[in-house]
């Protein structure tokens, strides 16, 4: 907003109350991490008149029970609790806020109410249940919601809220602050009477619920598909009921979809390109080829399953890999760029570190500062919390020190691994892992070849298997590796072959074969992975095959996906390779 404005629109008066809705940490109240967020997106204010009662009416712009947020407020509520004022087009209240006003800021993808987009830097009122939404975020509906404290004012027009919300009351500032006072000193009254009120201690009242015998409807739009609710939970019920379950105590209780995001109905889903669970099990990062989703569990019910953070980490470039830290603070990003990310746990806009990016005509890969290619593998040092490894179609495996040299306020890599096939020829990195010591890492190759790397002798691998699929002779591409928990199994998996070997890494040798085999894997997308149990006798991997659509003359065909569990024997023998089924799916 500005003075222009202010001038030309008779129905904006300059005494409110103001709160900017945007992306930007530093400058909005209210923040909404969304691409089609602008830093300062529109502003919430209230208009004062000169007859209004002396009796404050509070407003809070939340979220409808049946309404998706990417707001992290675990309240889900965006309330009235600050006051702006600034030297342009803020002032001070004289008299409690009487109506609520939203203004445009004429950003790209603008602000709609009811449905009804917003010109560009306008004013327009709300009233008792309007529906706002900024941006293109479909899946953040904001709902209006009035308390009035004086049921005899009827200058307000607003009616009363049926829903139980916790409000807080705007303290407007002293109405004497730079009264007799001009230029600078007035300016300084002010600016102390404002600080006050924004050290004074806020207070807060409950509002009574209005007795209603017909509860709430859920409406059309909002409702849960049959696949969500009763479907799960018939599975959930049958899968209770299987005795190899129960047996073996896999923790299967809850389920729920990751709706693919989509701009629009045309736009095809997307498919999933990396999922992982923080160290603490209690929140877990998704990505796809363009969003990054972060859920945390202790938020969810059976309503409510939406992410508290959709963000895109870098413009123009999907998600390839996330990894979490030691400490579950901060999260490094792999994008399809050559310089990966360092976000923190919110997944805020700003990013915490930024990798610098290679001269990529520099054909010793070994002498550049950083990466020249897509970044496919990411791996946080199990025990140093600055330290980080990277992996990339550019032929290296690289060292990061977080608090090491920087160029150009961007970070410099510290070692260089150079991966290399059977002849000798630089080969593409596909994933890399940490030991759980963290002396030692593995990395999966393009050329198939499983190499294990000492940390501190970055000049050759210490360990090599060619060719570390069912076929020693197809060199299938490695597109997973991990390590279990003790570090005595390690797991590689290729999208190209149906199953996952597991090796002994403390016996690897160019001649080696898997302690065992879990087949029935098939799978249609290169983000294929698979995860060891906490003590290492099972693992869990997901399968992926096209199969005739039901209802069909069987020539259409859908994707279809499941979830198979295996139990790894600990005693397999080095000779030769053990073919395990999944024992549950």
């Amino acid at each position: 907003n500005n003075n222009n404005n202010n001038n030309n629109n008779n129905n904006n008066p300059t005494n409110r109350v103001v709160l900017v809705v945007g992306r930007q940490a530093a400058t909005a109240d209210l923040r909404i991490q969304h691409g089609s967020i602008s830093r300062q997106h529109a502003l919430l204010y209230y208009t004062t008149t000169t007859t209004a009662a002396t009796t404050a009416t509070t407003a809070t712009i939340g979220k409808d029970d049946n309404s998706t947020t990417t707001n992290k407020d675990d309240n889900n509520s965006l309330a009235t609790t600050a006051v702006a004022n600034d030297n342009t087009n803020h002032a001070a209240t004289t008299s409690p806020p009487r109506f609520l006003w939203i203004h445009d800021l004429g950003g790209k993808h603008g602000t709609t109410v009811n449905g009804v987009k917003l010109a560009p830097n306008t004013n327009v009122p709300l009233h008792q249940g309007d529906q706002v939404q900024f941006g293109n975020v479909r899946d953040s509906v904001f709902t209006v919601q009035f308390d009035s404290n004086n049921d005899s004012d009827n200058h307000h027009d607003y009616p009363k809220s049926e829903t139980t919300t916790t409000t807080t009351t705007v303290q407007p500032l002293e109405p004497q602050a730079g009264q007799g006072l001009s230029g600078r000193a007035q300016r300084e009254a002010e600016l102390k009477a404002m600080m006050e009120s924004l050290d004074a201690a806020p207070t807060y009242h409950r509002a009574s619920a209005k007795s209603n015998n017909n509860p709430p409807t859920i409406p059309q739009q909002q409702q849960p598909s049959s696949h969500d609710n009763n479907n799960h939970s018939n599975n959930i019920n049958n899968i209770n009921d299987n005795p190899i379950l129960q047996q073996h105590k896999f923790p299967v209780t809850q389920v729920f979809d990751i709706p693919p995001h989509t701009d629009d109905d045309a736009t095809p889903k997307r498919a999933t390109t990396c999922l992982v669970l923080d160290p603490q099990g209690a929140r877990v990062a998704q990505g796809d080829s363009k969003w990054l989703r972060l859920y945390a569990f202790s938020g969810m019910n059976q309503s409510r399953r939406e992410p508290f953070c959709l963000t895109i980490p870098q413009d123009g470039y999907g998600v390839t890999h996330v990894s979490y830290s030691n400490t579950g603070d901060r999260l490094l990003v792999a994008t399809g760029s050559a310089q990966p990310v360092v976000l923190d746990r919110e997944g805020s806009d700003e990013v915490i570190v930024q990798f610098v990016r290679g001269d990529m005509y520099v054909a010793d890969k070994s002498k550049t500062t950083g990466h020249t290619a897509a970044v496919l593998g990411t791996a946080w040092h199990p025990l140093e919390r600055q330290i980080v490894l990277t992996g990339s179609t550019d032929g290296t495996a690289r060292l990061w020190n977080l608090d090491g040299k920087t160029q150009f306020e961007k970070l410099v890599c510290d070692k260089v691994y150079m991966a290399k096939n059977q002849r000798g020829h630089r080969t593409q990195v596909s994933s890399v892992a940490f030991h759980p010591g963290g002396r030692e890492f593995a990395m999966g190759t393009e050329c198939g070849s499983l190499q294990l790397w000492t940390v501190q002798r970055p000049a050759r691998a210490e360990r090599v298997v060619h060719g570390s699929s069912s076929n020693s002779n197809s060199n299938k591409p490695i597109s997973f590796v991990t390590y279990s928990n003790d570090g005595t199994r390690l797991a590689t998996r290729s999208h190209n072959d149906s199953q996952v070997l597991i090796w002994n890494p403390a016996r690897l040798t160019s001649s080696a074969k898997p302690l065992v085999a879990c087949v029935g894997l098939p799978a249609l997308h290169e983000a294929a992975n698979f995860s060891f149990g906490p003590d290492g006798r099972y693992g869990v991997a997901g399968a992926s095959a096209m199969i005739p659509a039901a209802g069909g003359d069987g020539t259409k065909k859908q994707e279809m996906g499941s979830l198979n569990f295996y139990a790894i024997a600990k005693g397999a023998s080095t000779d030769s390779t053990l073919m395990e089924e999944p024992i549950f799916d």
